[in-house]
């Protein structure tokens, strides 16, 4: 039961409260299994099938975390983006590369800026506020953002590559979404 874990959903939670149920049981067992505590058990290793064939881990660990650890814990899902900046895209490729694991038995999600948006002030015009040092063209381009965070991650693919955001018009956005197909044509996610 969740009250055995420590979880006491709060009097006031309304119909989602099967959502912040289920959510806070989540936690409370990925903590109690991280933190080593007995009886937990490792969370269950579930994944969804995307498209044929293809597995995601539903549970994934993204920026500012210790993908070392996450992966000796027995993560298989990491989760990055171009707009998270080089740093953080090659603290996760250090972090595959070093875990001894095949390349199949680590998911890997990046995502791509679709430019220009409303999102994200100047990121697009590679401003004072982006967070990769790349001229202003790589930012409006999709598969120039791609070949740049492979590169950056020291791999040739990914399992899944995302728009991170919708563009400010529409055909901008349709436009990248063909460059998300031609990438994927092309073995690159």
């Amino acid at each position: 039961s969740l009250r055995r874990l420590g979880f006491v959903p709060c009097p006031t939670m309304s119909a989602p409260a099967v959502v912040a149920a289920a959510a806070g049981y989540v936690a409370v067992c990925l903590a109690a299994w991280l933190l080593g505590r007995s009886g937990a058990g490792p969370p269950p290793k579930r994944t969804v099938e995307i498209a044929r064939g293809v597995h995601m881990p539903l549970l994934a660990n993204g920026v500012d975390t210790d993908h070392h650890v996450w992966l000796e814990a027995g993560g298989r899902h990491l989760d990055t983006a171009f707009l998270y900046g080089d740093w953080k895209q090659r603290a996760v490729g250090a972090a595959i590369a070093s875990s001894g694991l095949p390349r199949g038995d680590v998911f890997l999600t990046t995502k791509v800026m679709c430019c220009p948006t409303l999102r994200c002030g100047g990121v697009c015009e590679g401003g004072t506020t982006a967070p990769v040092a790349v001229n202003a063209a790589t930012y409006r381009n999709v598969t120039a953002q791609l070949e740049h965070s492979l590169s950056v991650l020291g791999l040739p693919s990914v399992d899944l590559l995302l728009l991170h955001f919708p563009c400010a018009r529409w055909a901008d956005t349709a436009a990248a979404w063909r460059a998300l197909e031609r990438a994927h044509a092309a073995g690159h996610a």
